[in-house]
């Protein structure tokens, strides 16, 4: 019985695209090569939830298959490292901000909605209305 397995793996594959693979397979094949730590490679947080990010970070940047390339950071580095906690704390401020005015906006509508109904009522107990 021969031995099939890694006859037709890595560069030996016709598939094989090498650095010129995608963004997912680039980060699938690091998962396989370099172990997973306990702790964020960056603050040394100890988590379950860590996520593998490129080193040199930048949108202009080619993915490579060196593994000494990534590391697994936590959530909170990986957003920092990204630009995206301050994108999310600026979009939550905005939110809060809309909010305050919508809840400003229906307090406005329900202060109307009970002079409206205050009237009625006052129209409802007292002496009927005469038709004009």
């Amino acid at each position: 019985m021969s031995d099939r397995k890694g006859r037709n793996a890595n560069e030996k594959n016709g598939q094989w695209r090498g650095d010129k693979a995608g963004y997912n397979a680039l980060h699938g094949y690091i998962r396989r090569h370099k172990p997973k730590p306990l702790a964020c490679e960056l603050c040394g947080k100890i988590t379950t939830v860590l996520d593998l990010s490129y080193v040199e970070h930048s949108r202009t940047a080619t993915y490579t298959r060196n593994p000494d390339d990534y590391k697994y950071i936590c959530r909170g580095c990986h957003m920092r490292s990204d630009g995206r906690l301050d994108r999310f704390h600026s979009s939550e401020e905005q939110t809060r901000l809309a909010k305050g005015y919508w809840a400003k906006v229906r307090a406005g509508a329900k202060d109307k909605a009970k002079a409206v109904s205050k009237t009625k009522i006052k129209r409802k107990r007292g002496r009927p209305r005469k038709d004009r």
